[in-house]
């Protein structure tokens, strides 16, 4: 049985609203893995209302969450009906019940819609999921302690940045290097780059050379931000697929056989 990546949501810092975001889509960030009846979902933005089908037959699912900014875990709100069954396990760093109460009382009850399967992982370790599937959370250059993850199967690696601003030295590209596929956040074009430094955040030309050095098979830029139309982004891709042919920008709906 093949690897399916499903892409839910590749918006990011906000869901965008009208007739310009149609192709690329409008949800925040949600991918789902999934082969027969497991999945992993990589973090639960908005897009998770579009994964609630995709999950529905599935008998475990494993949710990694790269941080907890509200673009990444809004998903979560009026799903508790899916979201507290005891097939789903929550992983991420910051997973202590009091840290997420804590950012979101003003706004929602977290704890309200999820279990009690909670994993609180370490930096750099390697973690067991399912049917050999193992996970590796790395430290992001982004605010409030953000994770890189990269999801290994039988040596097939999947590398997904989440929110990450690349600095240009190695420790990205090492720990992309050989990936079959990397989800790479690439937010801004190279001028908003230029001029939005430290705001914890990357473009897409970054992902390009990340993935050269790297190796990369696939490149996928996600993250996309919330004022690019279709029309933006049809453009910026265009320039992408000029400089490499195994780079695409992610779309909303779609669905890849990884494997």
């Amino acid at each position: 049985m093949s690897i399916q990546l499903y892409i839910c949501g590749a918006r990011g810092t906000y869901p965008a609203f009208g007739n310009n975001f149609k192709e690329y889509g409008k949800d925040t960030s949600c991918y789902v893995i999934k082969e027969n009846d497991y999945a992993i979902v990589l973090d639960c933005g908005s897009g998770f209302y579009n994964a609630r089908e995709i999950l529905k037959d599935c008998t475990k699912v494993d949710v990694l969450l790269s941080h907890v900014h509200y673009d990444h875990v809004i998903g979560f709100y009026e799903n508790f009906d899916i979201t507290t069954q005891e097939k789903f396990t929550y992983y991420g760093e910051f997973m202590e019940w009091e840290q997420l109460e804590n950012r979101y009382k003003a706004i929602f009850p977290l704890r309200e819609y999820l279990n009690e399967n909670i994993v609180s992982v370490s930096m750099n370790e390697e973690v067991d999921l399912n049917d050999d599937y193992k996970v590796i959370f790395t430290r992001a250059n982004h605010p409030d302690n953000s994770s890189m993850i990269k999801i290994i199967k039988n040596g097939y690696t999947i590398c997904y940045t989440g929110d990450n601003e690349y600095d240009h030295s190695k420790r990205v590209v090492d720990w992309a290097r050989g990936a079959d596929v990397m989800l790479f956040e690439g937010t801004y074009s190279r001028e908003e780059s230029n001029s939005l430094k430290g705001r914890g955040h990357s473009c897409w030309e970054d992902g390009i050379e990340v993935a050269r050095k790297a190796g990369v098979k696939v490149l996928f830029i996600i993250h996309h931000d919330l004022y690019h139309t279709d029309k933006f982004l049809a453009n910026e891709e265009k320039k992408a697929r000029k400089l490499s042919d195994t780079v695409y920008f992610a779309r909303q709906g779609q669905v890849w056989t990884l494997r």
